[in-house]
């Protein structure tokens, strides 16, 4: 049961919500990169680095839902 102010529960909703929502742009962008509908055209820029960037933004959101869910507990 969590004892959170209205107040609080709004915020961490609201976190939640942004989370969600950067999770599914870096999702798609990754998908996007996979099947070639987005290509980098910067030849300074390998394309396995930038998919390494993705996939570890969905960790870290995976991460940062697990701490809000410790806090609404």
């Amino acid at each position: 049961m969590s004892n959170l102010t209205p107040k609080q529960q709004t915020a961490l909703d609201s976190a939640h919500n942004s989370l969600m929502g950067i999770e599914s742009t870096t999702k798609s962008l990754c998908d996007m990169l996979k099947t070639g509908r987005i290509t980098i055209s910067d030849p300074s820029l390998k394309e396995q680095y930038v998919k390494g960037l993705l996939i570890g933004q969905i960790g870290l959101s995976h991460l940062i839902k697990q701490s809000l869910k410790t806090l609404g507990e």
